[in-house]
């Protein structure tokens, strides 16, 4: 994205970044059908805001690298940056409380189920909040016109193309008819095929309704998602996303007259409604070297840099409150194998995540070799999930780990069977490997116990997808997986990961375990749609399934982390993305 000419001369190498995107797909046009009731919409000439305070409140930061896409049906859970601006720029149907995983109202102001059997969903919608851009010639303001239901319509049109190309499609397909659309060729799909079979209804310009294509609870999650927030549906086309074109929605609108390769401007939006919890008039955005940037950053030059790994050491982050990590929707697990013995009794699996030193692994694993840092994962879901409240485990406690192995017959690990750990053929995964190997002996006395076994990644995929009596060789006891969320829920790292296959058959790791009172809990939460029974309901699954006594499905290992290093007032998340709309910085 931009950087801005009033950063320091010569601060920062910046580093280009190719930005491949599929073309836009069409866009479904205006729906017609609203109710006869509804007023007729005025036409409203764009009107123009004041420029900027005398003396505004500037914030400088280093993100390293550009995005991949701020479009937001485009951008990818992967890509850290992308979703920063796109949550400048774009406002959500609703919010995800970072800290707490409450969802809030953003543009829409309520969301309900309507019938009995919880399909249909009404949503309404703030009428005060408006596309704006600036003016490159006058660099004023420029207030286009109100978002409406039929820009919610668009993106969820554009999600369920399958010419779009959003990488997270999967959280739209609750949506009725969205499976079908995605199943059609593009070439032939009209507006009116999208009209009838998508389960989108335009009640007015601030409500619409939305069908399900079975009950689910989390809707309101998905509505946080980049994948649906709003879209102009009269403006999407080729470089609609360039800041000479863009029209946002959100708290911050970008420079027009700015490269994207040469960072980004961003400027207030005086239009936004909602109350603006931090002080920031200007963000001036530069990407380059982490080296550079945070020398800058301790220089005083930088309120917001990337940390290098190779700063990063045993103690790092407890040496100074500046340097935070920020947790990103990746998780390193190791399966446990329910049909292999010793894993049949769900009671091994569980001693040995007790023997894990989560925190050293990371220091050993990560922070140790270059490979930047972590968060210790004492459950499946990364901090900022919707519905998880802190899990207060510290998932390291040996002495019951001791306890469990003598209890289920394998007294400092004499007569445990051997055990293949199965990984693919990074550096990365092997020193995993080899420091769990490592704390077991240590901890367990398991000498020899473990073997590593290397294969391709598509080899390692096959054998977790595999039926267990369709693997083509012997099934390994544990393997380590990286798992990235695609849809941003509670539910998803729950039930699509490991759920157990009676009740999530299309679970993405074909375990053969069975279905636990804890499953079917699982199953409730994702029927259930009052919030608050939602979270009472994942206290209770995190402490069966995660818990110093639970099941431990999967054992996680850690989250993947930003390291970042920030000025006082500038408040980072526990995980998810930065939002600059709340940082406070002195004048």
């Amino acid at each position: 994205m931009n950087r801005h000419s009033l950063l320091m001369g010569g601060l920062l190498a910046l580093l280009l970044l190719s930005a491949c995107q599929p073309s836009p797909s069409p866009t479904l046009l205006p729906s017609p059908d609203v109710t006869e009731e509804e007023e007729p919409t005025v036409a409203v000439e764009p009107s123009v805001a004041p420029t900027l305070p005398p003396e505004p409140i500037v914030a400088r930061i280093n993100l390293e690298r550009s995005p991949v896409s701020i479009d937001p049906t485009l951008v990818a859970a992967g890509d850290a940056v992308g979703n920063d601006l796109v949550e400048a720029f774009f406002v959500g149907l609703t919010q995800v409380d970072l800290d707490t995983g409450e969802i809030l109202p953003m543009l829409a102001t309520e969301w309900e189920a309507t019938d009995r059997d919880g399909l249909i969903w009404e949503i309404s919608l703030r009428d005060d909040v408006y596309w704006v851009s600036i003016d490159a010639d006058t660099n004023e303001f420029v207030q286009q016109r109100r978002v409406i239901a039929d820009d919610v319509l668009a993106a969820i049109t554009r999600a369920c193309r399958a010419d779009s190309g959003a990488p997270l499609f999967q959280g739209a397909l609750i949506i009725a008819g969205c499976r079908e659309v995605r199943a059609s060729n593009p070439a032939t799909l009209t507006d009116e095929d999208i009209v009838a079979t998508l389960g989108v209804s335009i009640l007015a310009e601030s409500s619409l309704e939305i069908r399900l294509a079975e009950p689910v609870g989390y809707l309101p999650s998905v509505l946080a998602m980049p994948l649906l927030r709003p879209i102009p549906h009269d403006q999407v086309g080729p470089d609609w996303t360039l800041p000479a074109n863009l029209w946002v929605s959100g708290a911050f609108v970008p420079q027009p007259t700015i490269a994207p390769q040469e960072g980004y401007r961003l400027l207030a939006n005086p239009f936004w409604p909602f109350e603006r919890m931090g002080n920031i008039d200007v963000l001036e955005v530069s990407f380059g070297r982490p080296d550079d940037a945070f020398g800058a950053f301790m220089n005083g030059e930088l309120d917001l840099a990337p940390i290098p790994p190779g700063e990063i050491n045993p103690g790092f982050f407890a040496s100074n409150g500046a340097y935070q990590r920020v947790a990103r929707p990746v998780t390193t697990i190791l399966i446990p194998q329910a049909e292999v013995p010793p894993f049949d009794d769900p009671q091994i699996g569980l001693a040995l995540s007790l023997a894990i030193d989560r925190a050293a692994l990371i220091e050993q694993v990560l922070e140790a070799e270059g490979q930047g840092t972590g968060l210790p994962a004492v459950q499946i879901a990364p901090p900022g999930t919707p519905a998880l409240q802190v899990f207060d485990e510290s998932g390291y406690d040996p002495e019951q780990a001791r306890i469990l192995l003598r209890e289920g017959g394998y007294n400092n690990c004499l007569g445990l069977p051997p055990t293949t750990i199965l990984i693919d053929e990074t550096p990365l995964s092997r020193r995993i490997a080899e420091v769990l190997r490592d704390m077991w002996l240590a901890e367990l006395n398991c000498v020899e116990r473990f073997r590593i076994e290397e294969r391709p990644f598509s080899e390692v995929q096959d054998t977790l997808l595999a039926p267990p009596p369709l693997f083509s060789f012997p099934r390994p006891g544990l393997a380590v997986l990286n798992w990235q969320a695609d849809i941003l829920d509670a539910h998803h790292w729950y039930a699509d990961v490991f759920g157990c296959q009676a009740l999530f058959p299309s679970a993405y790791l074909d375990q053969s375990r069975p279905c636990t009172e804890v499953d079917e809990l699982v199953m409730t939460a994702a029927r259930t749609p009052d919030q608050d029974a939602r979270f009472d309901l994942y206290d209770q699954i995190q402490a069966d399934m995660f818990g110093s006594s639970g099941e431990m499905p999967v054992i996680p290992l850690y989250h993947f982390a930003r390291p970042l290093a920030a000025e006082d007032g500038i408040t980072l998340p526990p995980g998810g993305p930065l939002r600059f709309v709340e940082w406070t910085l002195s004048p």
